[in-house]
């Protein structure tokens, strides 16, 4: 990370024969969600890309990778995400603030080692969610400083992933249809704007 770090503060000031129209950004992100119906919260390090396409409108992708074992039953060995949708607001051309909606997918792997699912129907959340690529939405809204080179945003929102189903959640009940979640999640990213 300090390296990937070092390489975006070498590239900045190469990017400020682009600033004065700068549509486009390049980040890197570090974020955090808490995922409240397993009991887990993890780390997240990936890069996001931006164009602006009018003063108050930019469309953006960021994808993510979370290296770590899910939850206390370490039902998932890491996580990838992948979201792509609008920024709308003042900060978007600029520094201040802005609110974000971007759909996209969480994958879950398998575990690196076996866990204990029990044989029963509907399975458990956590048996059920290994291995899995669930549809998800961020709504976020975020606080962006802009230099003429470089970025800093800072977001915090709301991650709604859709359960399979069937499944038990994690008060026992039975979840027959699909269910969304309210997941917390935030990130800062660091960037380039050319």
């Amino acid at each position: 990370m300090k390296n990937l770090l070092a390489l975006l503060i070498a590239i900045l000031p190469a990017a400020g024969a682009f600033a004065d129209d700068a549509r486009a950004d390049a980040t890197l992100r570090l974020g955090i969600s808490d995922y409240d119906d397993v009991d887990a919260k993890d780390t997240a390090f990936g890069v996001g890309l931006g164009y602006r396409l009018m003063p108050w409108l930019a469309v953006d992708a960021q994808f993510s990778y979370a290296p770590k074992d899910l939850g206390q039953s370490k039902f998932s060995g890491h996580r990838t995400e992948g979201f792509a949708g609008l920024r709308i607001g003042p900060g978007v051309d600029g520094t201040g603030v802005y609110v974000a909606a971007r759909p996209g997918f969480v994958k879950f792997s398998g575990p690196d080692e076996p866990i204990a699912c029990p044989a029963i129907f509907p399975p458990t959340l956590t048996c059920n969610l290994a291995g899995r690529r669930l549809f998800a939405t961020d709504l976020a809204g975020g606080f962006q400083f802009a230099s003429e080179r470089g970025l800093l945003r800072l977001e915090l929102g709301d991650r709604l992933l859709k359960y399979p189903n069937p499944t038990f959640g994690p008060a026992d009940e039975i979840i027959d249809g699909s269910k969304w979640t309210h997941n917390l999640a935030g990130s800062v990213a660091v960037g380039v704007r050319f």
